[in-house]
C-alpha cells in the first residue's frame, strides 16, 4: 500500500513531537531514570539470540503456516544480529530523556487538519531521544511498507527542530537508536502468538523495513544525522 501522509500533515506531526519533547525536557518525573547499562542491555546480541531460540520453541504449538512464516522472520533477525556490528560504547554519552514512547499517526486526534490530542502514553518514560525520533520516522515517513520517503523525513525533522533541540551525539546516534530497537524487539510477534492476529501485516511490513534499514545502515545514519544537525531559524 501507499502511505497517505502529506507534507502538511508530516510538518504538523514533526512540530507536535518537537513541542512534546520541549515540554518533557522540563518535566520532573517521580520515576527514577534507569542507568545507561539498563537501556543499552536491550541491544545485547546474546540475550536477543536467546529470545529468538525461545520463540522458535514456542512456535511448535502453532500451525504449520504460522510456524513457517515466523521461522523465516526470526531467521532474518538472527542473520542480521550475527552479521552486523553492535558497539555500544558511544551510547554511554547519550543523555537520558523522557519520551512519549509511541508517537505515530494512529495515536493522534485531528480536527480541521490540526492535531488536538496525542493518545496512548502507556509507553512513555525514560529512554534515548533518538529512539523516539527514528521510530516515529519509520512509522510516519514511509513511501511504501518497505521504503522510506526522504522528502517527508526532511519536512518532519525540520518541523521537529523548530521546537526541540538535540545534541551532537544524539544526532549521530538517532538512526542507531531506532534501528536497533526494531531489530532487537519481538513485541509484535509475541502479541501475534498470543492471539492478536491483526498484527500479522505489521510483522511482515516491519521485517521488510528492517531489511531496508540494514542494507542502507551507514547511509541512512549519516543522512539522519545531517538533517538533525541543520541550522534552524526559529
Amino acid at each position: 500500500p501507499r502511505y497517505k501522509n502529506t507534507h502538511f500533515l508530516i510538518r504538523s506531526m514533526g512540530s507536535m513531537l518537537g513541542k512534546i519533547d520541549l515540554i518533557l525536557d522540563d518535566y520532573k518525573p517521580t520515576i527514577e531514570s534507569p542507568s545507561h547499562e539498563e537501556l543499552i542491555k536491550l541491544f545485547e546480541p546474546s540475550k536477543t539470540l536467546e529470545q529468538i531460540k525461545l520463540l522458535r520453541e514456542e512456535l511448535s504449538g502453532h500451525s504449520y503456516v504460522i510456524k513457517r512464516e515466523l521461522t523465516n522472520i526470526l531467521n532474518i533477525h538472527e542473520e542480521i544480529i550475527l552479521s552486523q556490528t553492535w558497539d555500544t560504547l558511544s551510547f554511554n554519552k547519550l543523555p537520558r530523556r523522557c519520551i512519549q514512547g509511541d508517537y505515530h499517526i494512529y495515536n493522534l486526534l485531528m480536527k480541521n487538519d490540526k492535531i488536538v490530542a496525542v493518545l496512548d502514553w502507556e509507553k512513555s518514560g525514560w529512554n534515548f531521544r533518538g529512539f523516539e525520533i527514528m521510530r516515529s520516522i519509520i512509522f510516519n515517513c514511509r513511501q511504501t511498507a518497505s521504503e522510506l520517503n526522504w522528502s517527508l523525513i526532511e519536512d518532519y525533522l525540520q518541523a521537529y527542530r523548530q521546537h526541540a533541540d538535540v545534541s551532537a551525539i544524539e544526532a549521530e546516534l538517532a538512526f542507531e537508536c531506532g534501528y536497533r530497537r526494531v531489530v532487537f524487539s519481538f513485541w509484535a510477534i509475541r502479541q501475534y502468538l498470543a492471539g492478536h492476529k491483526h498484527l500479522r501485516q505489521n510483522i511482515l511490513r516491519r521485517i521488510e523495513m528492517i531489511k531496508l534499514l540494514t542494507k542502507n545502515r551507514l547511509e541512512y545514519s549519516i543522512r539522519i544525522e545531517q538533517l538533525l544537525n541543520r541550522q534552524i531559524k526559529r
